[in-house]
């Protein structure tokens, strides 16, 4: 409705205010995943937790390539549907998460019990000391994660919003293939990063390899992976749809 009534201001105003509200979303999704998941679970069940971004890009690439596909040109519509959803979703969420376990009464005292003290446990450590922000903000590896973050988001982003366009355009893809094509891609990243949190439970487990290097090779291994798993997996739909010569050649 913005878009239709202020155009590109109205899109511009948009994203500020999405931005503002979904900017909260993943430190506060860090803290209760750290109050919910025991350490020795924590690769299994933080993946799935926050590898959902990924999930909604795959159904929503194969829907919209759907909807556009089934009613051309009507692509208001394609908004309306998934603001709903995100309404729908927003109202389950408030309702039916909770910060801490002892927030919780609809479980078992047995998985109460284990969860309320690991949380204790948890955060009798997080409070023994201050915060050294000083030293945080000072530290040269922190801002080696930081600069290799932000490029990593600029380059996540601009594949999936630069890369539709180019198979559009340049590739000739109608709207269903290159919906598939574009589920197909965040279908693979969602399932390789839930597979990577189960391997590394399990090499943590069996004391094949230590949590801080496990965190440190897997952080390296997802920043890379960004840009080569859509990269071999577009190249695979281009030759499924386009032949082998002509993948290559792109």
């Amino acid at each position: 409705m913005l878009l239709e009534l202020f155009d590109y201001i109205g899109l511009m105003c948009l994203r500020i205010c999405l931005g503002f509200s979904q900017g909260f979303v993943y430190s506060s999704l860090h803290l209760v995943v750290a109050n919910w998941v025991p350490r020795q679970e924590r690769g299994t069940w933080g993946t799935v937790v926050f590898s959902g971004a990924h999930a909604g890009n795959t159904f929503n690439n194969f829907f919209t390539g759907l909807m556009l596909h089934w009613f051309p040109g009507n692509w208001p519509l394609v908004f309306y549907v998934w603001a709903s959803i995100g309404a729908f979703w927003t109202l389950i969420f408030a309702f039916t998460t909770f910060a801490y376990p002892t927030d919780f009464t609809n479980m078992s005292e047995k998985e109460k019990a284990i969860l309320t003290a690991y949380m204790e446990e948890t955060q009798k450590k997080e409070h023994s000391a201050n915060t050294p922000w000083k030293d945080i903000m000072g530290s040269l590896p922190v801002w080696a994660i930081i600069v290799a973050m932000i490029g990593h988001d600029w380059g996540l982003f601009a594949l999936v919003a630069d890369v539709p366009k180019f198979m559009k355009s340049v590739l000739h893809f109608n709207v269903k293939q290159n919906g598939y094509a574009n589920a197909g891609v965040f279908a693979c990243i969602w399932t390789i990063g839930i597979l990577s949190g189960i391997l590394v439970d399990f090499l943590q487990r069996n004391n094949y390899l230590k949590r801080v290097h496990s965190r440190k090779n897997r952080h390296y291994y997802c920043i890379s992976g960004a840009f080569f798993r859509p990269t071999w997996c577009r190249i695979y739909w281009l030759q499924y749809y386009r032949g082998y010569n002509f993948a290559c050649n792109w």
